[in-house]
């Protein structure tokens, strides 16, 4: 859902936010510019804002808490295996993201629930160490509450 026109919710602390489905509206600038999360986000969209809130504040307990223990991550930007599997898998994603392209975070612009437990994310991936700022979908696949995959691609589709 494009977040625009909707009201935002009350103002939490990002350190309350440590399962999926939590309602939460971080300020623009410990976001890093995303929109706020609104009242008309499902839980699922939630779930996706605040692992991305995680995973930027390097809050890799709390990003985990949000997914299956079986996990399976496929990365538009393959800087390892083509895809990660399990929670030490998505630790070992963020360690060979960080070692090939330095600092870098997902800056979110919409997240959207098109179909029960499947959110598309749209954003761009951005790096410090490296010049880059690519767009990027994300297809996030839910079940009992928990992410249980991820593809990511750097064009539209999924």
């Amino acid at each position: 859902m494009s977040v625009e026109s909707a009201t935002p919710v009350p103002v939490c602390k990002a350190d309350d936010l440590t399962t999926a489905g939590a309602r939460f509206e971080v300020q623009g600038a410990e976001r890093g510019g995303d929109p706020p999360m609104t009242r008309s986000d499902t839980p699922n969209e939630a779930a996706v804002w605040a692992m991305w809130l995680a995973n930027r504040q390097r809050r890799t307990v709390d990003m985990l808490e949000m997914m299956h223990p079986d996990v399976i991550w496929v990365p538009a930007i393959s800087t390892g295996p083509a895809e990660y599997h399990g929670h030490d898998g998505i630790r070992q994603m963020n360690r060979d993201m960080q070692a090939a392209r330095g600092e870098y975070s997902v800056r979110l612009d919409e997240v959207t629930e098109t179909e029960p437990d499947v959110v598309i994310a749209k954003g761009h991936l951005v790096a410090a160490g490296a010049v880059l700022d690519v767009p990027v979908t994300f297809r996030v696949e839910f079940r009992a509450g928990l992410i249980v995959r991820v593809v990511a691609t750097t064009n539209a589709t999924t």
